[in-house]
């Protein structure tokens, strides 16, 4: 978890880094809700 205080000398440039940050890749996405589908397909909702 990253927490940040507004307070801080560095807040602006922490907050920028954070808003820009690629956190997931576009192929972990495509593989999770793959696995999502799949699951719903074989056990239903």
């Amino acid at each position: 978890m990253i927490r940040l205080t507004a307070a801080d000398a560095t807040f602006a440039s922490d907050f920028d880094t954070l808003v820009n940050a690629r956190r997931e890749s576009s192929a972990d996405v495509t593989r999770d809700v793959a696995a999502i589908i799949a699951d719903v397909r074989d056990r239903g909702e």
